[in-house]
């Protein structure tokens, strides 16, 4: 090994074998006395004892550390991306349902009004025996009329003469019947629905043309069938179809949903912002939860001025 050192005299660079460290003698380029300094003890000289240390880790550790905050940023920006994906998914499944659900309405309704142009009315919420016993839900009669391979299905197969979870009905009764179902509302039973009609509280107990002071006159009650005509508030203001998270076993339950049940507002919804219905018209709305009750209890009478 070499030892590389300057003169301390005339900083003359020098160069010799290590085996003459610690050797006094004259610098060659000025004369003065010099010793050679020993390995490791450079008393004031310059001295390259040979190749470089390897370098420090420390660089090392810098360099993993940046790879992991690499690493982290990168696996938060993945985090953020799955979870703008999976937003973005949770909101078009929320708009696919709702428009599925605002289809169903509309063909219900579209049943409801091809119904009253061969009857002259519309189907009753409910259909009773002669004895006033509660059979079904109008749903039941709407199946020929829902234009629907399903519907021409489960009407050819239900006895109209029998109960809805009668023997002979009940295997019908828990087919689900997919016009019925909102997609965004919980399934605790296969065959419940999520549409019901709004219908009035009571038979009419004061004849016709007499006035009742300080009451409303709501109608005949859910075994009515209400014409057209008798929406005198005007269809367009009119409820006729609720969505909403009502428990019930079957679409052909009779489920009705008074108007009295309306005074405190909508039950709940599927939708978190609003409640579809479908008016007397035909027209398919969205009703936002904010609206006031008594505009809502408004709507659901279908002649009470408002």
């Amino acid at each position: 090994m070499t030892i590389q050192f300057s003169c301390p005299h005339c900083a003359n660079p020098m160069s010799v074998d290590d085996e003459f460290a610690g050797r006094t003698g004259p610098c060659k380029s000025c004369g003065q006395s010099i010793t050679i300094p020993a390995l490791g003890n450079t008393f004031g000289f310059q001295i390259n004892a040979g190749p470089s240390p390897a370098k420090s880790s420390t660089p090392r550790k810098k360099s993993s550390l940046g790879l992991f905050l690499m690493l982290g940023g990168i696996a938060a920006v993945g985090a953020l991306l799955i979870f703008g994906v999976g937003m973005a998914y949770l909101n078009a499944r929320a708009t696919t349902n709702r428009l599925i659900a605002s289809n169903n309405l509309k063909q219900l309704v579209i049943a409801m009004h091809n119904y009253h142009d061969q009857y002259d009315a519309f189907p009753p919420a409910v259909v009773c025996d002669s004895e006033g016993k509660q059979l079904y839900s109008g749903t039941v009669l709407l199946l020929p009329f829902l234009q629907t391979p399903q519907g021409d299905l489960l009407a050819s197969m239900f006895d109209l003469s029998r109960a809805w979870d009668d023997p002979a009905n009940i295997g019908v009764s828990q087919i689900p019947l997919d016009l019925m179902i909102d997609p965004s509302a919980p399934r605790t039973t296969a065959a419940a629905t999520n549409y019901f009609f709004v219908t009035p509280d009571y038979k009419r107990a004061i004849p016709a043309g007499m006035e009742a002071p300080g009451r409303v006159e709501l109608g005949t009650g859910p075994e009515a069938s209400l014409r057209l005509q008798d929406f005198t508030d005007g269809t367009s203001n009119c409820y006729l179809i609720v969505d909403a998270i009502i428990p019930n076993q079957s679409w052909a339950e009779p489920m009705p949903l008074l108007a009295s049940e309306l005074q405190n507002g909508f039950p709940p919804s599927p939708h978190p912002e609003f409640t579809l219905v479908a008016m007397a018209d035909g027209s398919v709305q969205q009703i936002e939860h904010s609206t006031p009750a008594a505009q809502i209890y408004s709507a659901a009478v279908f002649n009470d001025g408002q």
